[in-house]
């Protein structure tokens, strides 16, 4: 079992495959809950949206790590490792926008400034994705 974790995979299957999807949901809900904290002006909302990105930004680590495990096992000189790259690198913004993101909400609260970034952070990531998506086709 330990080997097959350490080559990236957990019962055949990709494990960076199978966390994606959770900070994929959870950065969009926490938008969600911002905005609706906002517009409200319930705070239940902003605690919401704490934890949703919290739990994005942990769950992101592990993805990381196990989208470099697989990224290892790529061949260089393809089309699928520069695209693996350039993946990595932009989600790799992204992340590092909502840690901003998480140190904002927590220290200064500036919600136009919150809005603002993790807005750009969601439209993001749907671009990073579908080149993680391109990825795994370009494995087909």
């Amino acid at each position: 079992m330990f080997r097959e974790i350490s080559k990236g995979r957990m019962f055949g299957h990709p494990v960076h495959s199978m966390l994606v999807h959770f900070p994929t949901a959870l950065y969009p809900f926490s938008l969600v809950m911002h905005l609706l904290g906002y517009y409200k002006g319930n705070p239940e909302f902003y605690l919401a949206a704490k934890y949703a990105i919290f739990g994005g930004i942990g769950m992101s680590i592990f993805a990381m790590v196990f989208g470099l495990i697989e990224a290892e096992q790529i061949s260089n000189n393809s089309p699928r490792y520069r695209t693996a790259l350039v993946h990595g690198g932009l989600n790799t913004l992204w992340f590092m926008g909502f840690l901003t993101i998480t140190y904002i909400d927590t220290s200064v609260q500036n919600m136009p400034t919150i809005l603002c970034l993790s807005s750009i952070g969601n439209i993001g990531i749907l671009v990073s994705n579908y080149l993680g998506g391109e990825v795994r086709r370009l494995n087909d």
